[in-house]
C-alpha cells in the first residue's frame, strides 16, 4: 500500500468530507487519449473533455499536466504540421517549456512545488514516453536539449510544510478556475541534412569477425516477431547511417511485439562491420546467437539508452529486450544476412578501367567516450560535424549530456592541424588550454586533445584527441 493511500484512508476516517463527492470510478480507456488527439486533429465533437482525459492519476497535478499537452497538441495540429509541409526533415529543437499562472494562489504553490520536486530529465522522460509519443509526428520534436519547465509572470507564493502541500494534494484536486495555466513552448527549427558516408575502412577493428554483409551493397533482416517468420530487405546499404528498428511506421525496420518500443534500437556499418545499440527503449536489447539452443546468458546486452555499440558478428542475433526470455510476439528478434546480389560476369570482354583513388585523409580523431574509444578519419569532403545528434560525422554518446546535437565543425585542414568551429553551448576546451565559446574559430593542433562537456552531476567527460593519419 502506497503513502498516499494510506493517508487518504485515515484521513477519510479522521476527519470525513461531507463538502465533497465521493470519487468515481475511472471510466476511461488506454486508447482515449489518442482517440481524444484525432477528434482534435481531424475535427470531430469530443466524448468528454480532453483535459481530463489518461490523467486522473496524476491528482493535483492533473490540470498542470492538461495545460502542457493541451499546448503541444495545439503546436503539433497547426505549426508543426504546417512547417513540415514544406521543410520535412527539419526538426523542431524543444528547449524548455514556460508557465505562467494565471490562477489563485495555490496554482502557483502547485507550480512551484511541481518544478521543485521534479528534475528537467524526468519531467523529459514523461513527455516523450506519455505525450509526444502519442502525438503524429513525434519524430519532429526533438528534446536532446529540453532544460525543463520555467515559471513565469508573478512570483510564486511562500512554500509550505511538505505536509500541509500532501493534505492539500489529497483532499482536492480540482481548481478554482477551468484553465489556471498558460504553456508557451521555446524551441528553435533545426535542419536534418542527409547523413555523410563513412570512410570506409581497410579491414574491422581487431577481435571482430567481419559480418556477412560488410561491404555488400544490400541486406536481409531475417525478422522473427508476431507476424511470424519473414524477411525485410534493405537495399543500398550507406555506411554511416543509422537504420531504426521498433514499432512505429517511420522505422527503417517495423516491428510487431507486445513488448517492442516504438523507437528501439539502431544498427548500422562502420569500418566493414555491423553494429546495433539501444536508443531509449524500455526493455533494452541484447546479442545471443542465433542458433536456438540451451539457455545462456546473453553475450552482450545494451538498455536504456546508455548508447553502448555492440558488435553484430556473424550467427549472432539481435533481441529485443536485455532479459526477457518470452516468445518472438513478445520480444521480436533479428539477425543480418548478405543478399545474393553478385552481378554475373559478361561474356564480352571489357576495357578495365582505373578507378580513381579517394583523397588520402592527413588527420584522424582519437575519440574517448562513455562506449569506449574509437578513431575515425576526416574526410576530404568537409566540413566534419561532431555531436550526440544521429545526422553528425562523429556521434558522440548520449551519456555525455552537456555534448550538444550539433557541437562543433572541423571546417578546413591546415598543415599543423585542422580549423574548427563551435556550435554547442557549453563550447570547448582544450585539454591544459583556452575555453571556446560558441560561434568562436580556432586552430586545433597536431596532439591537442579537446574536452567536451563532463563535470557536472558526474556526467563523464567526452575527449577528442587530434593525430597524423598513420
Amino acid at each position: 500500500m502506497s503513502l498516499k493511500t494510506f493517508l487518504l484512508g485515515r484521513m477519510n476516517r479522521a476527519f470525513g468530507r461531507p463538502d465533497l463527492p465521493p470519487y468515481e470510478t475511472a471510466s476511461h480507456t488506454v486508447g482515449d487519449a489518442t482517440v481524444a488527439l484525432q477528434d482534435a486533429v481531424y475535427g470531430r465533437p469530443a466524448a468528454r473533455p480532453r483535459a481530463s482525459v489518461g490523467l486522473e492519476h496524476l491528482g493535483a497535478y492533473r490540470p498542470l499536466v492538461a495545460a502542457i499537452r493541451e499546448e503541444l497538441e495545439r503546436f503539433v495540429a497547426t505549426d508543426l504540421r504546417l512547417h513540415l509541409a514544406i521543410a520535412e526533415r527539419d526538426r523542431y529543437v524543444l528547449t524548455s517549456i514556460a508557465i505562467e499562472s494565471i490562477g489563485p494562489d495555490e496554482t502557483r504553490t502547485l507550480l512551484a512545488r511541481f518544478v521543485r520536486e521534479f528534475a528537467p530529465e524526468q519531467v523529459k522522460q514523461y513527455l516523450a514516453r506519455e505525450i509526444i509519443a502519442r502525438l503524429p509526428n513525434a519524430s519532429a520534436i526533438d528534446l536532446s536539449q529540453f532544460a525543463g519547465l520555467e515559471m513565469a509572470g508573478a512570483a510564486s507564493a511562500a512554500a509550505r510544510s511538505d505536509y500541509e502541500d500532501l493534505l492539500d494534494e489529497l483532499r482536492s484536486d480540482e481548481p478554482e478556475v477551468a484553465k489556471p495555466y498558460e504553456v508557451t513552448l521555446a524551441g528553435r527549427w533545426s535542419d536534418a541534412p542527409s547523413l555523410p558516408q563513412a570512410a570506409p575502412a581497410k579491414r574491422p577493428p581487431p577481435g571482430m569477425a567481419p559480418t556477412p554483409l560488410a561491404g555488400g551493397r544490400g541486406v536481409d533482416v531475417v525478422l522473427e516477431d508476431a507476424q511470424g517468420p519473414r524477411r525485410v530487405a534493405l537495399s543500398s546499404v550507406v555506411p554511416g547511417r543509422r537504420y531504426t528498428v521498433g514499432k512505429d511506421d517511420g522505422c527503417d525496420i517495423v516491428v510487431d511485439g507486445v513488448y517492442a518500443s516504438r523507437r528501439h534500437c539502431e544498427v548500422w556499418l562502420d569500418k566493414g562491420a555491423w553494429w546495433v545499440t539501444d536508443c531509449g527503449s524500455t526493455n533494452g536489447i541484447r546479442v545471443e546467437p542465433a542458433t536456438d539452443g540451451p539457455a545462456t546468458a546473453p553475450k552482450l546486452v545494451s538498455e536504456r539508452g546508455d548508447g553502448k555499440p555492440l558488435p553484430l558478428d556473424a550467427g549472432l542475433r539481435v533481441v529485443l529486450s536485455a532479459s526477457g526470455q518470452g516468445t518472438a510476439a513478445q520480444y521480436p528478434r533479428f539477425a543480418l544476412q548478405a543478399t545474393d546480389a553478385a552481378p554475373r560476369a559478361s561474356a564480352t570482354p571489357v576495357t578495365p578501367i582505373v578507378v580513381a583513388t579517394r583523397p588520402r585523409t592527413a588527420f584522424v580523431i582519437e575519440a574517448r567516450m562513455a562506449s569506449g574509444d574509437r578513431t575515425v578519419e576526416i574526410p576530404a569532403e568537409l566540413p566534419f560535424r561532431i555531436g550526440r545528434s544521429r545526422a553528425q560525422s562523429l556521434v558522440v554518446d548520449w551519456a555525455h549530456e552537456s555534448v550538444s546535437g550539433h557541437h562543433a565543425d572541423v571546417t578546413a585542414v591546415e598543415e599543423a592541424g585542422v580549423r574548427v568551429r563551435v556550435h554547442g553551448d557549453n563550447g570547448v576546451r582544450v585539454q591544459g588550454g583556452a575555453r571556446h565559446a560558441p560561434g568562436s574559430e580556432f586552430a586545433w593542433l597536431d596532439g591537442e586533445t579537446l574536452v567536451l562537456g563532463g563535470g557536472e552531476d558526474g556526467e563523464p567527460a567526452c575527449t577528442l584527441t587530434l593525430a597524423r593519419a598513420s
